[in-house]
């Protein structure tokens, strides 16, 4: 159990998925209430009734997404993915109810239903955390499984696609190095690579880092002011993709793939190289190597 804990997991670091799956949270709370009407709901006799129902659900839906706004604000969303584990999506989630709570604790004495003292923090807080961290651990269980278990298959699935793409084109035709021209923002810094001995790109913010193999010294990188995105636009060929936000990675050069909960590594072993490959990209790079259309 510990050392599941201790597991890579994904965390969610795009906005607007976290906006919806507070939405739908909010939405599903507020129908509940509306419907079902407990905690002696349908004993209230108040005027704009269903409005003051549906208040919950706004403040379930606005108390995650200001805490997840928040991280945001004062922390790099990316570099938390990278050492997110089950144990801390675990805690996260927890805070979350419990903030959720604390939050619909103050809409209730706003609404003049209870009053806010120390007696009732202390009534409820511990019975929330105690309720609540029991199906919020199985379903984290849960989808780890599941993700780990997709992701696996996927990584093989990927590893042996990616294995046919490159034998498919070293057979059918003498592979011709392109020379590409990675220029910066600046429209004066700039290096030209032959395409084959690009490793992979990595954003820095403003800047990217461009990693490549040279023949005499090994691996070098350089780095350029400039967005991986613009950068992206300069590669013409199609075995250099981008497979995560933060990482663009030539497909010829990887050796194996990888998979756990968080999704897959590219594997450049003659390197010694690990290169995460997003959710969002997954699916993408496998159309691509698994396409006849090289």
């Amino acid at each position: 159990m510990f050392f599941t804990l201790k597991q890579p997991y994904p965390f969610e670091t795009e906005v607007t998925k976290s906006l919806k799956a507070n939405a739908a949270l909010g939405i599903f709370v507020a129908l509940f209430l509306l419907v079902f009407q407990p905690f002696q709901i349908n004993q209230w006799e108040t005027e704009y009734k269903a409005l003051k129902i549906i208040g919950y659900g706004m403040v379930t839906f606005l108390v995650p997404t200001l805490m997840f706004l928040g991280l945001k604000m004062f922390f790099s969303l990316e570099k938390i993915e990278k050492s997110w584990t089950v144990g801390k999506e675990i805690l996260f989630l927890t805070f979350y109810i419990l903030g959720i709570a604390i939050g619909n604790t103050f809409f209730s004495a706003y609404l003049g239903i209870v009053k806010i003292s120390p007696k009732v923090f202390l009534g409820f807080v511990p019975i929330v955390v105690c309720v609540g961290i029991f199906p919020v651990t199985a379903r984290v269980l849960i989808y780890y499984q599941w993700y780990k278990e997709k992701n696996k298959k996927g990584a093989l699935v990927l590893e042996s696609e990616m294995k046919v793409y490159n034998t498919e084109e070293q057979l059918s035709y003498k592979p011709i190095t392109k020379e590409i021209l990675f220029l910066a923002e600046n429209e004066k810094d700039a290096i030209t690579l032959p395409s084959e001995n690009i490793l992979y790109l990595e954003s820095l913010d403003n800047y990217s880092k461009i990693v490549f193999i040279n023949q005499e010294n090994g691996i070098q990188h350089v780095v350029l002011r400039g967005s991986l995105k613009r950068f992206e636009s300069q590669i013409s060929t199609t075995f250099i993709q981008r497979c995560h936000r933060s990482f663009i990675a030539n497909l010829h050069r990887v050796d194996k793939v990888t998979g756990n909960a968080q999704g897959y590594k590219l594997i450049f072993k003659k390197e010694n190289l690990e290169i995460p490959v997003s959710r969002n990209y997954g699916q993408a790079i496998l159309s691509i190597v698994g396409s006849k259309k090289h």
